[in-house]
């Protein structure tokens, strides 16, 4: 590796570290903005409560038909598949890549002891 290849990847490293600063800096805008959201709302509510008491009767009414807890539920749900796709992805990512530098390792061993996955991090069919 020259200088200037050594400079492109200072270069490359210092990119990813601002991309995942950016990245965090937005999930952390996304967040504040749900829960300046949720305290808008809130707020809204408890005035509209305090003037009419009776408000909050046609509220739980309103509450109870909109079924939020299976909503909710449906919203978490959903959520947690695509948490176990991106991590399932990410290690299909990581064992191709593991693959990958394996095959160039063990390329002129005829020994070598692989695991039994294939180079995407999945199991091999039988047949």
């Amino acid at each position: 590796m020259n200088k200037n290849e050594f400079e492109i990847a200072k270069l490359h490293v210092s990119a990813g570290n601002f991309s995942r600063v950016l990245a965090l800096v937005q999930h952390g805008l996304t967040m504040a903005a749900v829960v300046g959201a949720i305290f808008v709302i809130v707020s809204g509510l408890e005035v509209m409560v305090s003037h009419k008491p009776e408000a909050l009767t046609a509220l739980a009414l309103v509450i109870e038909k909109l079924q939020i807890s299976s909503i909710l539920g449906y919203v978490v749900a959903a959520g947690t598949t695509l948490g176990w796709i991106y991590e399932r992805n990410g290690k299909k990512r990581a064992y191709k890549d593991l693959g990958e530098a394996r095959v160039l390792l063990e390329r002129n061993d005829p020994y070598h002891p692989s695991s039994n996955l294939d180079q995407h991090g999945n199991t091999p069919s039988k047949g």
